[in-house]
């Protein structure tokens, strides 16, 4: 998936066609708003809407809310823009939680004597 994809499938939430975004003038300020997003979640930011995007599953989902977020609130749609901005709150907790890696560690016993 690439930025353009965020971008459109960010539109088709917010009940509009791809040329009707197009039209808008959204599609010019699409990559500034991925940028601002990518390093909100502490992603690489792109360079332009053609670069694949290298996200996790919960990182995609939140680049996605917080695109129609900022969609909506470009278009002065403030119904769409709390709903969405609901949703990407949600959705960055949930991508900024994710670990690469978790230990399972013991405490050590060192059978009650203090060292």
């Amino acid at each position: 998936m690439n930025g353009y994809d965020i971008f459109l499938r960010a539109a088709a939430m917010l009940g509009f066609t791809r040329d009707v975004a197009e039209r808008t003038g959204l599609t010019g300020n699409a990559g500034g708003m991925l940028r601002e997003l990518c390093m909100d979640l502490g992603v690489e930011p792109l360079e332009a809407l053609s670069e694949a995007l290298s996200v996790t599953p919960a990182q995609n989902e939140a680049l996605l809310y917080g695109m129609a977020m900022l969609m909506a609130l470009a278009c002065g749609d403030g119904a769409a823009n709390r709903y969405y901005t609901s949703l990407y709150n949600a959705k960055r907790a949930r991508a900024k939680a994710c670990v690469g890696k978790i230990a399972d560690v013991l405490p050590r016993d060192n059978g009650g004597v203090r060292s």
